[in-house]
């Protein structure tokens, strides 16, 4: 639960948290802010949704982070491979924000939700029998094929840390009782949250704490609404909820028991408004949550402005990263929407730009 008094919105602090002025991220910010300038801008999408094809969107990155690696693709002549493309760039991320941390035990937090993702693959592949293949994430703080043959038999393992081996072995016991994947994953972004959120309490990171127990929020608004849609039981959402956030378990159980029609007015007493505002009337009229994934970001993008009023501090390297992995999945939608041959109203309704 988000603590009472905390309101980032109006930079006001309480207690012992912290928001921003830490000296010796001086360095960091202004490199941060010379290489925000090549982030894509909300113009150059509206024309990424415009191009005729996969290749007029790569021949308009020229000037941006992605141009080295399609030319270095091309010069060697073989075919370029966009999800390697983007996955060279989010390295090339990690590799900044490692050289610019002075608290590596923070930003490590960043990179080990990738451990926690290998985790569930890993689980699913083992006791699914479904091979994940190159699903798995190098950018973990551990080697993926450490966390797959470790995750065989868990409870005996001397490999994993005692947060990845716990949450390994409770899915593990539960999927062998229910047989239903989803728990897997339902148990694992549960202990993953915990842990991280824990972690970024302690530090009393006000920003980083914000930006995950919102995640952790429209994860359950989310969570809700397909639930809700799908006329599932209270159980089942319950099931799948996430504790740590700002909007408690009460807060939606309350809401199952009303009608669905009206029902996004129940929100505008929270931060959560537009989202929800915007995207039950899409979800009503198209039956379909792109519009609420693609307004995602605008939450995100709405607290993480909230850097640019600092003169330094950790803050601004985690906005960033935060800011390119938003760029990377936009523009993973961009090239699939484009494989897709989807027209352009929808590659841009898909970004949150309609």
């Amino acid at each position: 639960m988000v603590e009472v008094g905390i309101d980032l919105e109006n930079n006001i602090l309480f207690g012992d948290w912290k928001w921003g002025s830490d000296p010796r991220y001086a360095y960091a910010t202004g490199y941060i802010r010379s290489i925000e300038l090549r982030l894509i801008t909300q113009d150059r999408y509206l024309r990424f949704a415009e191009a005729k094809g996969v290749d007029d969107v790569f021949n308009m990155l020229g000037d941006t982070d992605y141009a080295k690696t399609y030319q270095d693709d091309i010069g060697g002549l073989y075919t370029f491979d966009i999800n390697a493309i983007l996955r060279e760039e989010e390295e090339r991320v990690r590799g900044i924000i490692d050289g610019l941390t002075h608290d590596r035990e923070i930003t490590d937090l960043l990179f080990l939700r990738n451990d926690f993702f290998n985790l569930k693959l890993a689980l699913k592949e083992i006791f699914g029998s479904k091979e994940q293949g190159k699903a798995y994430s190098p950018l973990g703080l551990f080697p993926a094929e450490m966390i797959f043959q470790e995750a065989r038999e868990p409870e005996a393992s001397k490999e994993l840390l005692d947060y990845l081996r716990e949450a390994a072995t409770e899915a593990k016991k539960t999927y062998e009782d229910s047989a239903n994947p989803m728990d897997i994953d339902i148990i694992v972004d549960r202990a993953m949250f915990k842990y991280i959120i824990e972690k970024v309490r302690e530090s009393r990171l006000l920003f980083f704490y914000k930006l995950l127990t919102m995640e952790v929020d429209i994860t359950n608004i989310l969570t809700f609404f397909r639930a809700r849609w799908q006329e599932e039981p209270q159980s089942v959402f319950n099931r799948g909820f996430i504790e740590d956030g700002g909007i408690p378990l009460e807060y939606f159980s309350d809401l199952y028991l009303r009608e669905l029609e009206g029902i996004e007015t129940i929100f505008s007493n929270t931060e959560y408004r537009d989202l929800v505002g915007d995207g039950v009337p899409y979800l009503k009229g198209e039956n379909s949550f792109f519009r609420f994934e693609a307004l995602i970001n605008n939450e995100f993008a709405r607290v993480m402005d909230r850097t640019k009023l600092l003169n330094f501090g950790i803050e601004i390297p985690l906005a960033y990263f935060y800011r390119k992995m938003m760029e990377i999945k936009k523009l993973r939608t961009v090239f699939i929407a484009k494989e897709n041959d989807l027209p352009p109203q929808d590659i841009k309704m898909r970004l949150g730009h309609v």
